[in-house]
């Protein structure tokens, strides 16, 4: 996925992470019912706040980059 980020335009990457985040965190939910382990489950609950955050600053991030230190011409 690190590749792909990199390689991938803004538009396309945003959305794959959205996706892909989504979709793994419900498959994390769906696992867990029925366990019986607290630190399996206490494991999942971090790893689906941590797959929240990422969800949360893809959809948050802009698709064009902003110019930093872009200058008026002289006149």
């Amino acid at each position: 996925m690190v590749f792909l980020s990199l390689v991938l335009r803004p538009r396309v990457n945003k959305i794959i992470n959205i996706v892909v985040a989504l979709v793994y965190a419900v498959s994390i939910i769906a696992s867990c019912i029925g366990e019986g382990w607290i630190y399996y489950l206490l494991g999942s609950a971090v790893e689906v706040v941590l797959l929240a955050a990422i969800v949360r600053t893809a959809w948050v991030w802009p698709t064009v980059p902003a110019i930093v230190g872009r200058r008026e011409p002289f006149a």
